[in-house]
């Protein structure tokens, strides 16, 4: 790895492993305002027996040793478990849930445009981002003039995710010179360069798409394997062995799985962010394939999103590379130009893959999509935009604007719920260590709490409510800043639990297993900050059936919130939350300005 793009990779420090005290000690704080009196005396007493334990020594060293090995062998203590506990072990399915999705702007990607053209340039502009990352040609990228670590983009368009028995695997292949393209429940093989390297213009891909379009009208088959990936992981894998007894079926497996992306022309024409987005997180499962890194998904009427396998990698990595394309979409000049005659058009006509299903296997595909529809269904996703708040405005009062939305959505689901609060999980990075992924920010603190109670108490005055905001704006930014620097307890404590699993060793008092962990870990609102992709948004599920997905982009003049829940979920709303978002903001701005903070100059 010589490239621009992986320079620093290999000269960044190895991921810290905080000590126990304080990890311990961040642990207690967190859940504390979940907690009654009698509970958190009680839980104050055994986490001190377990740090007094020898036990906790020889754990906190049994990972200080793994650590070190790991890293000599080209990995964080962390990377391994983290996938297989995070992602790779879970049975359920990660179609609505684990799966991320992003809906580009209207601006980039306007209703009207032709579907075919639209999905050509898309094939394009990401093989066009492919190849700047295959000559170390994307600039890596810095916090504060840091190097972080770019290792995880060399997952992009090599890396398929296979479902398996006991646990999913995943699999890393040199992809070929061509995509998947996914049309009326047909899988087919577009190559984007001829058999002497030349590449397909932009109208090529076009005829080739047009083809597809045409031919899929030919057959129209009932069953779709991606039916099955939206399903139960383990009911996948029985069908995937099945299928794979099948020779045609594994040399279809096989194209999929080293094709770069997928793209699904889907025959839909939402038109709202909401519809758009609604059908970019889910979406006719059959015309999809949800273990790919990548879906792009170009509908009927010229609107443009994708879909993104969530274990290989964060959302922000895939959405570097998608947003190159919303990015450069709408500005691509229109192409007619051929790079071959008619001849050399038919040697890369399309190829339809055409799958061998058993009865067995039929009726598998039959009920994950009865089981997917009934939870697709089901999904409530809602966009807030509004110019009540924004990255001006933050800067304008020198306000962090991330923890600034952090508490518009404290007190909006407060207000929402007579004043309670709920564990949440901000997605936190660390990066600026060797493959370093993520690390949670527990936004929801007891200085939260003071301060959202102080804001639905009217006789409250104004100058108490500004000073706990203070306070809890000021308690999330050291929280914010100790899981960068790689001083969050999350993963430290995972890491302790997995290790003593591992080694036969009973931890005293059963800390990671009592009611306490599960309610801190309980997330009701799981939340992300994606502010610097300003060409497109979207988002992810709830984390828990009673609660909210909230991913939002925080621009220069504006903030747009996606907003997920479940309909059957008696507690939730995503339409209440919305409002109560909105309404949340507005109390944030009136508070601050009619305090008269000082402001900087802009």
């Amino acid at each position: 790895m010589t490239s621009k793009t992986y320079t620093h990779d290999n000269q960044l420090p190895n991921l810290p492993i905080p000590s126990l005290n304080d990890s311990i000690e961040r642990y207690k704080q967190s859940v504390d305002p979940l907690l009654n009196d009698e509970e958190r005396k009680n839980l104050a007493k055994r986490l001190d027996d377990f740090l007094n334990s020898s036990e906790a020594t020889k754990l906190q060293s049994l990972l200080m040793e793994r650590s070190e090995k790991e890293f000599r062998e080209g990995r964080n203590w962390l990377e391994q478990w983290w996938l297989q506990f995070a992602y790779l072990m879970w049975p359920d399915p990660i179609s609505l849930t684990s799966n991320f999705y992003v809906v580009f702007d209207e601006k980039a990607a306007p209703i009207g445009q032709p579907q075919l053209k639209q999905a050509a340039k898309f094939t394009i502009l990401l093989h066009r981002y492919k190849k700047l990352l295959d000559a170390g040609e994307i600039t890596p990228e810095q916090l504060s003039k840091n190097p972080l670590s770019m290792h995880h983009y060399q997952k992009i368009f090599t890396t398929t995710r296979i479902p398996g028995k006991d646990a999913d695997t995943l699999l890393t292949c040199d992809p070929g010179d061509y995509i998947v393209v996914i049309c009326r429940r047909q899988h087919w093989v577009l190559n984007l360069s001829y058999s002497d390297g030349t590449p397909l213009t932009c109208r090529e891909i076009e005829l080739q798409m047009n083809k597809i379009s045409e031919w899929s009208q030919e057959k129209h088959p009932h069953h779709s394997v991606g039916s099955l990936t939206a399903g139960d992981r383990r009911a996948w894998a029985s069908a995937y062995d099945e299928l794979m007894q099948h020779n045609m079926n594994q040399h279809n497996f096989g194209i999929i799985q080293r094709a770069m992306f997928v793209i699904a022309l889907d025959d839909h024409s939402p038109q709202s962010d909401d519809e758009v987005g609604y059908h970019c997180l889910g979406g006719d499962a059959s015309n999809r394939f949800f273990d790919k890194v990548i879906v792009g998904i170009v509908f009927r009427n010229g609107r443009i999103g994708a879909n993104g396998e969530h274990s290989p990698l964060d959302a922000p990595i895939t959405g570097a590379a998608v947003h190159f394309v919303a990015a450069n979409i709408s500005s691509m000049m229109d192409d007619d130009s051929m790079s071959s005659d008619s001849t050399s058009h038919r040697e890369v006509d399309p190829k339809r893959l055409n799958w061998y299903f058993s009865p067995e296997v039929k009726v598998k595909i039959e009920e994950a999509d009865a089981a997917y529809q009934i939870r697709w269904k089901d999904l409530d996703l809602k966009f807030l935009r509004t110019k009540t708040f924004s990255q001006k405005w933050a800067r304008k009062y020198k306000l962090s604007a991330d923890a600034v939305v952090q508490m518009a959505m404290q007190l909006a689901y407060a207000s929402l719920n007579n004043g309670a609060g709920c564990a949440t999980y901000e997605t936190g990075h660390t990066r600026l260590f060797y493959h370093g992924r993520t690390e949670t920010i527990h936004s929801f603190s007891n200085q939260v709490k003071t301060w959202t109670s102080s804001m639905l108490n009217s006789s409250t005055s104004t100058h108490f409510q500004l000073e706990n905001f203070k306070k809890a704006l000021s308690h999330h930014i050291h929280q914010s800043k100790m899981c960068i620097q790689g001083q969050g307890f999350d993963r430290h404590l995972l890491g302790i639990s997995i290790i003593a699993r591992e080694n036969g060793i009973e931890i005293p008092g059963k800390i990671f297993q009592d009611e306490n962990w599960k309610r801190n870990n309980y997330y009701r609102i799981s939340s992300s900050n994606m502010a610097k992709f300003p060409f497109f948004l979207g988002g992810f599920g709830p984390a828990v059936f009673d609660g909210y997905g909230m991913c939002y982009w925080i621009n220069g003049d504006d903030i747009t919130v996606s907003i997920t829940s479940w309909h059957s979920a008696k507690e939730t709303s995503s339409e209440a939350m919305r409002d109560a978002m909105e309404m949340a903001f507005r109390r944030i701005k009136n508070l601050v300005e009619e305090s008269q903070l000082p402001t900087s100059k802009l």
